[in-house]
């Protein structure tokens, strides 16, 4: 009796071992297209991953998604090692969407970026279940929003190297502009044309 137990609970462990997802790294190593429409999150995933406002935008993401698959592919098709780091907010070395996503995201998320040969691979990757999920196109869901209600400031907090002040008032511009809180939208907008005027790193 004892051992049949024991042999159940071994069986149940491999089996969850089995299961647990693979490290990012190997995962990417050798991804084909195929696998990349595989990272993209169904709507139930993505409200369970993503903070509010966010959660309202699952279409947004999924014809983002869509459309920057090729790309991503195309990064992952590059010649030269792969190199993982966990995702936080104050990496310099992150591109504006995998920055952008970190508003997106729980202050804890276990999320990782990439890169490919040293080139970055422009995607935040999340861990759903036993498999990875992949989160793009955060600064084009930000970018049309806030240029749906002013294309002034879209252009305005779209700077290359944002100063720390110049990040945190686009974020409330772009929580703000999904929110439609159009009053403080418009304060906040103001506050970036002085903030993102001179931005430097």
């Amino acid at each position: 009796m004892r051992a049949a137990l024991l042999v159940g609970v071994l069986v149940a462990a491999c089996h969850r071992h089995a299961e647990a997802p693979r490290a990012l790294a190997a995962e990417l190593d050798h991804a084909t297209a195929g696998d990349v429409a595989g990272w993209k999150l169904d709507e139930a995933a993505w409200r369970r991953i993503v903070v509010p406002p966010y959660d309202g935008y699952h279409a947004d993401y999924a014809r983002a998604f869509d459309d920057l698959a090729p790309q991503l592919a195309a990064e992952l098709a590059r010649a030269g090692a792969i190199a993982t780091r966990q995702h936080y907010a104050g990496d310099l070395a992150l591109t504006v969407g995998q920055a952008r996503a970190r508003w997106a995201l729980p202050v804890l998320a276990n999320t990782e970026v990439a890169t490919r040969g040293g080139h970055a691979i422009d995607a935040v990757f999340v861990r759903d279940g036993i498999r990875w999920g992949a989160i793009v196109g955060i600064d084009r869901i930000v970018d049309d929003n806030v240029g749906a209600l002013d294309p002034t400031c879209r252009t305005t907090i779209d700077v290359a190297s944002p100063s720390q002040r110049c990040r945190e008032i686009t974020w409330e511009v772009a929580d703000a502009a999904l929110r439609k809180d159009r009053v403080r939208f418009d304060h906040a907008c103001t506050l970036a044309a002085a903030a993102c005027a001179k931005s430097l790193p």
